[in-house]
Parts: C-alpha cells; structure tokens; sequence
C-alpha cells in the first residue's frame, strides 16, 4: 500500500522480489487487495535505488550487501547495549549468500519456556566472538 500510495518504485523493487506467493497469485487489478499485491502493473526497477548498506542506528543493526541481485552476499552485525528484554547478543551477526543461510542466529522462543532464561537470551545462542570462553551477562537481558 505504500508503495501505490507513494510511488516508491524501491517499495515496488521489494513486493516484486518477496512477494510471490500462492496468495499473491489469485489476485488481480480488479480486486483492492490486487493492486497491493501486483507490482508488475507497474514497471518496476532491476535493482533498488537504495544504498546496498546501511547503519539502523536506533534499532543497533547494520547490513553490508554485496549488491541488490539474488546472488548478493548480505553481512548483518548487531550492536548496541544489551537491556531489558534483550539478549545477551550484542556483536552477533548473520551471513547470507546466494540466497542460502550461512550463518544464522539460534532463534527464540516464547518467555514461558525454560529454555528462554536457561539459554536463548545467552551468547551461546547467538553469533557472538567470545573471549577466553567469557560470554556477555545473560542476567542484565532478563532483569525485570
């Protein structure tokens, strides 16, 4: 809606590249829900305008891209203060190429599970260089 509402064509670029589902498919210009989901009534660009890296200050995430093909290498590092609800993860990072995971973070799950306190919001679960075996304090993430 976005991008018909701003004329983004990177908002086009991106519906073109994620949105091809079964979903999708069903739908066409006749329909509201199609004009949403049908970017190809519209020219779209070969490749986002938009830088192919970029710093998310405010949410402490950074992304290095190869470039904006489907073959492109992606480096996302997160940074930042580990608070609150977060993890113990600062410095983690994931690592795409050629549209395959290659490294990926060890996920999460639901505050009610053991296995939240017991390991998820640890470094262990995460993508993090830890030092003589030191890991980040899990405690400081949990602390209500």
């Amino acid at each position: 809606m976005m991008a018909l509402g701003m004329g983004n064509d990177d908002y086009y670029w991106y519906i073109q590249q994620t949105g091809k589902t079964p979903f999708r498919e069903d739908l066409n210009i006749s329909t509201p829900m199609g004009l949403l989901y049908q970017p190809e009534n519209k020219p779209v660009p070969a490749s986002p305008t938009l830088s192919p890296s970029a710093m998310y200050g405010s949410m402490g995430w950074g992304t290095l891209r190869s470039s904006w093909k489907p073959d492109a290498t992606m480096l996302g590092v997160k940074s930042g203060y580990t608070w609150n609800h977060a993890h113990a993860d600062a410095g983690s990072f994931v690592l795409y190429h050629k549209g395959e995971n290659l490294l990926i973070d060890g996920g999460d799950v639901g505050y009610g599970n053991p296995e939240y306190s017991s390991y998820f919001v640890k470094s262990q679960a995460h993508n993090v260089v830890m030092f003589n075996g030191e890991a980040q304090d899990a405690a400081i993430s949990i602390t209500p």
